[in-house]
C-alpha cells in the first residue's frame, strides 16, 4: 500500500493557515498537493475539528420543514449542510 508524502514544515503552515482563513479542508489540499483526506488527518493530529455533524435538533428542523413542504436544497441552506446530507437525515 502506498503511503501518503510527508508534508515539509512551510507546508504544513500553508495548510493550516489556509483552513484557518476559509474553514475548508478541500483548498487547503489543493495548494500543498495532498487529499482532502490526508489533510484531514494532519489538521486532526493538530486538534483541529474537520468534521461536522447534524445534531439531534438539526435533524428535527430539517424533518418539519420537509413536513411542511420546503425543498431539500432550500433545507439544507437553512441548516448550513449539503443537500446529500439532509437527504441522509430523512431517511
Amino acid at each position: 500500500m502506498k503511503r501518503a508524502r510527508q508534508l515539509r514544515p512551510e507546508e504544513l503552515e500553508t495548510l493550516i493557515a489556509q483552513y484557518r482563513e476559509n474553514g475548508s479542508v478541500t483548498a487547503p489540499a489543493k495548494a500543498v498537493g495532498i487529499t482532502r483526506q490526508t489533510a484531514g488527518k494532519y489538521l486532526s493530529e493538530f486538534g483541529f475539528v474537520t468534521t461536522r455533524r447534524m445534531s439531534d435538533d438539526d435533524i428535527a428542523r430539517a424533518r418539519e420543514a420537509h413536513e411542511a413542504g420546503k425543498s431539500v436544497n432550500s433545507i439544507a441552506r437553512m441548516i448550513g449542510f449539503s443537500p446529500h446530507t439532509v437527504v441522509r437525515a430523512l431517511r
